[in-house]
């Protein structure tokens, strides 16, 4: 699933760059709209969902106060839950003030940004297949830190990219980061949660990465009206690294496997 993931943001916005070039805006989008169709067509005959549960299904509400309890107890969820919030805030601004970057200070055109774009998903791609082919005993702690340090640095080398070449590779990094940073995030929770609560965890944590990037949307328009779209990019990797510094103080010892899920 996350291979899948990254395969669509390596080639779907090159395919999406070079369509606007060829056909227009508004062929893209027709185009897009015309993928939903066929891919709601591909799903036609799964089989419904349903529950494993044996007891009486409780309300959503008290599924979800029992996540949020769990999550505040535990300081490892807890503690991770601020810094991807946080986290995503700062990165997600890269999906407002890109465009602006290739397009704007760089002169490149809808391919060039197809481009640039895409080489983030070829990022996020090695280092699934970094991790799949060498195996590694790093502490997930590590990792985490390794690869919010690749995002903060890949932000700000965007930022200072003088061409579209330098963007590419930076963007590659801070795609490298964000890949690194979604399977060292997992492995955290699973390890950290149990199996009975790993659902609602896993929705605390998919609620947090969306809370962040609504907030970099909202703040990222009237950041680039008040800026420039290389110092949104300074300000983002600059925000992104404050959250790792944040990150190595407050998970250094969490996750550690004498007490995985100590609350604190």
């Amino acid at each position: 699933m996350g291979t899948s993931l990254n395969l669509q943001v390596a080639l779907g916005t090159l395919l999406g760059g070079t369509l606007v070039a060829a056909i227009g805006v508004r062929g893209a989008l027709a185009f897009d709209a015309v993928s939903f169709a066929v891919s709601a067509l591909l799903l036609v005959g799964l089989p419904p969902l349903r529950s494993t549960s044996t007891g009486t299904p409780a309300g959503f509400l008290a599924v979800g106060r029992e996540g949020l309890s769990f999550a505040w107890r535990t300081r490892v969820v807890r503690r991770f839950l601020i810094v991807l919030f946080l986290g995503v805030a700062f990165a997600a601004v890269d999906n407002v003030a890109l465009v602006f970057l290739v397009r704007e200070t760089l002169g490149g055109g809808p391919v060039a940004f197809g481009l640039v774009s895409a080489t983030f998903g070829v990022g996020m791609i090695s280092a699934s297949l970094g991790l799949s082919i060498r195996r590694t005993s790093v502490a997930v702690t590590t990792l985490l830190i390794v690869a919010w340090l690749a995002s903060g640095f890949g932000t700000v080398a965007t930022g200072l990219a003088p061409l579209i070449a330098v963007a590419a590779l930076a963007q590659a990094v801070a795609g490298f980061g964000n890949g690194l940073e979604n399977i060292a995030a997992d492995t955290l929770i699973q390890q950290a949660v149990p199996r009975e609560m790993l659902g609602r965890v896993f929705g605390l944590v998919t609620t947090a990465a969306f809370g962040g990037s609504t907030l970099a949307y909202a703040a990222g328009g009237p950041l680039l009206d008040l800026t420039s779209p290389r110092a949104v990019f300074l300000i983002a990797g600059a925000g992104i690294l404050a959250v790792t510094a944040y990150l190595w103080f407050a998970l250094r010892d969490a996750a550690s496997p004498d007490h995985p899920t100590r609350p604190g």
